[in-house]
């Protein structure tokens, strides 16, 4: 059975803590990279979803690009 109770607070919302990446202070032009030694193995996945969730949810202007280097992998603001 579930019990229901009354009464309980909601806790405040929780800041957002440090991004991961850091797109929020990225300029167009800008890049940089992760060596393969900072990443897990789905990496280039992580990276890709990260910059476009923040491109759709903080800044709906900037535009990333991701690509294999030598190495690791380097992301670039493209716009």
């Amino acid at each position: 059975m579930i019990v229901v109770d009354k009464s309980v607070e909601i806790p405040e919302v929780a800041a957002i803590g440090k991004r991961k990446y850091p797109f929020d202070r990225m300029e167009v032009g800008d890049s940089f990279f992760l060596g393969d030694e900072d990443l897990p193995n789905s990496a280039a996945s992580s990276l890709r979803s990260s910059a476009s969730r923040y491109s759709s949810t903080v800044d709906t202007q900037a535009r990333f690009t991701i690509r294999r280097v030598d190495g690791g992998y380097r992301a670039w603001r493209v716009q």
